[in-house]
């Protein structure tokens, strides 16, 4: 676990049932999306609570932008090798690119 959490954040990583989480993404339909974008348009804009999306295993292939105005997301996903983000956008085009291979 990261030292630079803050407690209430350890709370969250360590919640055993992540079906507490606001929104849920789930390949298979089991959640309440099945991409990581379209759970990201359901954040608050400018919000003081933590907005937890539980990401779980698999490999997301989109290009995942959290904006500036969407703020206390927290994205968590089934660990290392387990919830993989990967995107096509590359430095080359001017685009920031970032694997994401261990969501917190």
């Amino acid at each position: 676990m990261p030292k630079w959490l803050r407690p209430k954040d350890r709370e969250l990583l360590q919640m055993s049932d992540l079906k507490k989480a606001d929104a849920i993404v789930a390949q298979d339909g089991s959640g309440n999306y099945t991409r990581i974008t379209d759970a990201l348009k359901a954040v608050p804009e400018k919000s003081n609570k933590r907005y937890v999306i539980y990401v779980k295993k698999g490999v997301y292939f989109e290009n995942v932008r959290i904006e500036k105005n969407q703020w206390n997301v927290m994205v968590v996903g089934d660990g290392m090798n387990k919830t993989i983000v990967s995107g096509s956008l590359n430095v080359v085009d001017g685009t920031p690119y970032v694997l994401i291979r261990n969501i917190w």
